[in-house]
């Protein structure tokens, strides 16, 4: 049974780079194949990633790496940032920055749409950066940086406010430390201010990379270092922790808004509590078994679980034999207080045998353990666990060690586990965290969907088409369309490379992906110098496409509830029934109709797809017409009412001479819109056109429609589009069509409004997807995020340490 109680948070979004796993994905792979990221160096290697010469040779140093790859690199065009300035920024600083980008668009969500307020909390070491490899370099660094730039870029405290910055995040925003538990700790904090409604999404998690710890460490006797050159949790031969570089992050937002807003939620945490040891304890450094405790007690209560409903517990396992016969005896402790009696029945992780202690990012490390465990129903072994501890009384308490991965235990409610930090000076954290409730399918199948790419560059974009179909293709192939299309749409910032598809399904768009000679409805490609606003262009009538129209309308019970206002706004009551005139056409055809009947269905029907339009989210800039398009222009732009158009209607397709009627205005008013009218030539909104001479032109068909079409290309941030569809590109307008293929379909068709749809995006038009769907729309799913284009951003040390 999954049962609420008000304080449940939904993790949405993850990302993460550890060691030996340069994503989640990657993370998750390696823990279920066991796999560790404890490197042995050469002395070259060592030496090259800045171990000290002076340890080299001592008996106590290990040359071991255990770090995530690329610390040296970074995008900072991506995120405007000078290539000077990245130089000099702390890489735990620029690791946040990407995995926050990540795991918004892991999510679904665009990370600078703004639409929602969203809170950033952050950990971070120091920066040993700054330390290590700044301040050496200082007297040649002066003259590229200031120091308030390098403070800066090296403070802790500017974590989170940089991301927020960059990003444009509006919540609240700031960096927590409290030694290996502030990842968790803000975590904690996160869904407390969602709970709070402080924010509506926060980004949570932590990094730690400590730049002189890459090639290697000191293990002297008496620290907590691994002697053995591995951590081994919970093991018998368990001698010390090993630093591990690497950081992740959780976007998370209340389980009600998550369900409400159909997002892809991917573990629910239930609750989680915070304590300190006080002064309960030998030293200040070590662990408190009353403290620990005590954070688990109230978790679980927070939470409103009981211990016995949880089937595994991610622990801390620093593998420094004391402090994990500790935390074993605390959580023990603490299930006995809850009523949780029987022993073995709840099995015990730690992801520090895989990535090492990841200091003030353990606790993402391990959140993030626990949700995909939850989320895939299987428990990952404990990397370098051979004999557990025979000190430590496994069969006397509630916990077994993962010594072999397994699939989650039968459980009659959600599956549920516990994750258990805490961090030198005695700040405790316990979190529970279940498995995602049941969420509703997605609707039947359509006819076609839209699949829109971009990017910062060609190479980026051709990457994105890589990722994409490999992840199609593999095990993530029985994804919605709809889903994937939606989350392509509104969860991805559109940049000036785009490519677009129009296909009826996810293996067409796989095979699209893979080859640009693949069959489409559509296929497009541009690049965007600027968003650009749409001209809607209306051109003669053609009964084919009016009547396709007109079925259109008739099917979409909101444009047929337009069409019969506007004939009654247009002082056509008299003649018939609005609602009967489009069954009519719709039943039997133009047949038997007047040209003026005909004129007035081709003027309102412009107008009802155009308002559909900027329902959609496409409202246009300008309007543009020819034929009687350029009346529909003229009613649309606000240049006279419904019942004047119908008036000038009448006269311009009667055949020319006789008097115009006395009840005629004089001129067109200033119209609401931009008017490029293709009879007067150009914009039309100031010129006080008379009505008689407008007539005139009409009947004596004097168009001057390059006029027209020239002021709107020399205007450069407007793109023509003909709302009724064409079957080839002209000449003066731009070649979007010519840079792709473009496959022509009935008018008014889902293919054919989907390819309409796809030409403006890839044109520069800013689609307003939200309102595209309304509230009915597809849920967000996780697809590959941005693939950032890195180049080396390093100052190397160039002096020796003294």
């Amino acid at each position: 049974m999954w049962e609420m109680n008000g304080t449940e948070v939904a993790i949405i979004g993850m990302s993460g780079r550890f060691p030996g796993a340069a994503s989640v994905d990657a993370f998750w792979q390696m823990l279920c194949e066991g796999r560790d990221a404890f490197v042995p160096l050469t002395e070259e290697q060592s030496l090259a990633m800045g171990a000290d010469p002076r340890f080299l040779h001592m008996p106590a140093f290990k040359r071991v790496k255990c770090a995530m790859d690329g610390i040296d690199q970074f995008d900072p065009e991506f995120f405007g940032i000078g290539k000077e300035f990245a130089d000099v920024m702390d890489p735990q600083q620029r690791v946040f920055l990407e995995c926050s980008w990540e795991a918004f668009e892991t999510a679904g969500y665009n990370p600078v749409a703004g639409e929602d307020v969203v809170g950033v909390f952050a950990a971070a070491d120091q920066s040993s950066y700054l330390i290590f490899n700044l301040i050496p370099e200082m007297p040649r660094l002066m003259g590229q940086i200031t120091i308030d730039d390098m403070e800066s870029a090296n403070s802790n405290d500017f974590v989170a406010s940089r991301v927020s910055y960059h990003l444009n995040l509006t919540g609240p925003s700031y960096t927590i430390k409290c030694g290996c538990s502030s990842a968790l700790v803000a975590v904690h904090n996160a869904c407390n201010a969602l709970l709070e409604e402080e924010c509506d999404m926060a980004l949570a998690g932590g990094v730690s990379i400590l730049v002189h710890k890459l090639g290697g460490y000191l293990a002297e006797e008496k620290d907590f270092h691994a002697k053995s050159g591995r951590m081994q949790p919970f093991d018998k031969d368990a001698s010390g922790f090993i630093r591990g570089a690497g950081g992740g992050v959780v976007l998370l937002k209340r389980l009600e808004d998550a369900l409400a807003h159909g997002d892809n939620i991917l573990a629910v945490i239930r609750g989680s509590a915070v304590t300190n040891d006080g002064g309960d304890k030998a030293q200040f450094s070590f662990s408190s078994v009353s403290g620990i405790a005590a954070a688990a007690i109230e978790g679980l209560a927070v939470s409103g679980s009981h211990a016995s409903s949880l089937q595994y517990l991610e622990g801390m396992g620093l593998a420094w034999p004391t402090d994990d016969h500790i935390e074993v005896r605390a959580l023990s402790h603490a299930f006995r207080a809850d009523g949780a009696l029987e022993n073995e029945f709840c099995l015990l992780g730690s992801p520090k045998g895989n990535i090492g202690h990841l200091s003030a990012a353990s606790g993402i490390a391990g959140l993030i353990k626990a949700a995909l465990s939850v989320k895939h129903g299987y428990i990952p072994k404990i990397a370098n666990l051979e004999t557990p501890d025979p000190k430590i009384d496994f069969a006397g308490t509630p916990f077994v060690p993962v010594q072999e991965g397994r699939d989650w235990p039968e459980c009659s409610g959600p599956r549920r586990a516990g994750v258990n930090i805490r961090g030198a000076g005695g700040t405790n954290v316990f979190m529970v965290v279940e498995q995602r409730p049941p969420q509703e399918g997605q609707g039947g199948r359509r006819p076609a969907y839209f699949f829109p790419l971009s990017a910062r560059s060609a190479p980026a974009l051709a990457k994105i088409r890589e990722n994409l179909a490999a992840t199609l293709a593999g095990e993530k192939q029985g994804l919605h369309p709809a889903d994937v299309a939606f989350t392509l749409q509104i969860g991805r910032k559109p940049f000036a490379h785009r490519m677009g598809w129009v296909v009826e399904s996810l293996e067409q768009l796989v095979e699209a992906l893979r080859s640009d000679t693949a069959p489409a409805a559509f296929r497009g490609e541009h690049e965007v110098s600027e968003t650009v606003d749409p001209v809607f262009f209306f051109g003669p009538m053609d009964e084919t496409r009016l009547l396709a129209e007109f079925h259109f309308i008739y099917d979409q019970p909101i444009c047929a509830s337009m069409f019969e206002n506007l004939w009654e706004r247009a002082g056509l009551g008299g003649q018939a029934d609005g609602a009967a005139f489009l069954r009519r056409v719709v039943q039997t055809g133009f047949a038997g109709l007047s040209a003026e009947d005909k004129a007035v269905a081709h003027v309102l029907g412009c107008y009802v797809v155009t308002d559909w339009w900027r329902f959609r989210g496409v409202t246009p800039r300008a309007v543009a017409g020819e034929g009687l398009g350029d009346l529909a222009a003229a009613a649309i732009a606000g240049a006279a009412g419904l019942r004047q158009i119908m008036a000038v209607l009448k006269q311009c397709v009667r055949e020319p001479g006789g008097a115009l009627p006395d009840d005629l205005p004089l001129r067109f008013k200033v119209p609401e819109l931009t008017w490029y009218s293709g009879l007067i030539g150009g914009d039309s909104g100031f010129k006080g056109i008379p009505i008689g001479d407008y007539i005139e032109r009409f009947r004596a068909d004097n168009w001057n429609k390059e006029e027209a079409f020239g002021e709107i290309t020399e205007a450069g941030y407007m793109y023509i589009f003909d709302v009724a569809g064409k079957p080839q590109p002209r000449a003066e307008e731009p070649a979007i069509e010519q840079n792709g293929l473009r496959v022509e379909h009935a008018p008014f068709s889902d293919h054919f409004i989907l390819s309409q749809v796809a030409e403006l995006w890839l044109a520069g038009v800013d689609v307003q997807w939200g309102q595209f769907y309304g509230e009915d729309h597809p849920r967000r799913v996780a697809l590959p995020s941005y693939p950032f284009e890195r180049q080396r951003c390093w100052v190397d040390r160039q002096t020796s340490p003294q």
